[in-house]
């Protein structure tokens, strides 16, 4: 008898966590909200959107972004096989076309058949065995529930790489801003000039 997980989430994580699990014999029930519901940040509405940056960091080998690309490609990674096949020039970078990319891995997961992607918001956990990919989009009644479950008021998401945020909410008085583009260099040039 096949075993069944549930994968909640149809980001980047999602879509490869749910790959992985067919690729080792599960029957894999991929749970993705959009397009039913979606946020201000998503666009398509497809799976593996990518919100934030085109980019999946350096290729030098002697950085940490590559060392985890080359052992995803170990591992049979779905979404580096995507990416290797709709890489686009970006010197020492892999670099990807949105809207292909997202095709690519759509077509992938959809065409499984050991894999049943279904368009449908979550608001509680499935008693089911489970891999929980939701990230930053992760509507109020899940949030609750996971927060009930570890004793947390709120839960926070962090995106060292994202180049695009929300300024609303963000209290001015105590933060620090600066793009990521000025080397240090360029900062003291700037700080000594004013």
């Amino acid at each position: 008898m096949r075993k069944h997980l549930t994968v909640l989430g149809g980001g980047l994580a999602g879509c490869e966590a749910a790959w992985q699990a067919v690729e080792r014999g599960l029957n894999v029930l991929l749970l993705e909200m959009c397009p039913y519901k979606s946020t201000d940040m998503q666009r398509t509405g497809d799976l593996a959107e990518m919100v934030c940056s085109n980019s999946l960091c350096s290729l030098l080998p002697d950085r940490a972004g590559s060392v985890l690309k080359r052992e995803f490609e170990r591992l049979g990674s779905l979404l580096m096989a995507c990416a290797w096949k709709i890489a686009v020039p970006a010197a020492a970078v892999l670099v990807v076309d949105r809207e292909r990319f997202t095709r690519a891995v759509m077509y992938q997961t959809e065409s499984h058949p050991k894999l049943v992607v279904r368009a449908e918001e979550t608001e509680d956990i499935p008693a089911s065995p489970m891999i929980m990919a939701t990230g930053p989009f992760t509507f109020p009644a899940l949030s609750d529930v996971i927060g009930r479950l570890t004793g947390s008021d709120h839960l926070y998401f962090y995106d060292t790489i994202a180049r695009v945020i929300t300024v609303g909410p963000i209290d001015r008085q105590v933060v620090f801003s600066m793009s990521r583009r000025v080397r240090p260099a360029q900062v003291h040039r700037r700080a000594s000039v004013e």
